[in-house]
């Protein structure tokens, strides 16, 4: 039911044209623009744009998967963009399920989103602890950006304020 949210690399379904330099999307889309609090790059694709630390190194895989290395070569995130069937519910974002125990949860404001949230959680079976999933949707619940953090402290807090979106035209 939550798959999106418990396999964040599967939600990669929308890329289509590849990956040029940071911006992940068809030519057409709306690529916001922001500019990144000091320290940290700009990334933009189709509808959204976020910041990740400047020494964050992405790579992707074979299957449009979005993941970003810190400099011992850790995976510290993973983003993705995907289609909805359907707006999530507060209620469904709030419940563990399988293997994911959520611990703590909060709406997440993105300027030009139609919602948000922050969701942290524990995921013991890949030892991964305190992590924290920051999603935003368009209006039409069709489109959601989904990135999971896998630092802690203050560089979440930094990412998720930075995040924007931009609907289609």
């Amino acid at each position: 039911m939550r798959r999106w949210f418990l396999i964040a690399t599967a939600v990669l379904t929308l890329v289509s044209s590849g990956c040029s330099g940071l911006r992940v999307g068809g030519e057409d889309a709306p690529f916001p623009t922001i500019s990144p609090p000091g320290g940290m790059k700009a990334v933009s694709w189709k509808n959204f744009a976020f910041a990740v630390p400047g020494e964050w190194r992405e790579e992707t895989d074979g299957n449009g998967g979005h993941h970003w290395r810190d400099a011992s070569g850790e995976t510290v995130m993973t983003a993705g963009y995907s289609t909805m069937s359907h707006c999530p519910k507060e209620a469904d974002l709030r419940r563990s399920e399988g293997d994911t125990n959520v611990t703590g949860y909060a709406p997440l404001r993105v300027p030009g989103a139609a919602g948000g949230a922050r969701i942290v959680f524990d995921r013991p079976s890949y030892d991964v602890n305190d992590a924290t999933n920051l999603l935003a949707w368009l209006k039409d619940c069709q489109t959601e950006l989904a990135i999971e953090v896998y630092a802690t402290g203050s560089v979440v807090d930094d990412i998720a304020s930075s995040i924007v979106a931009q609907a289609d035209d």
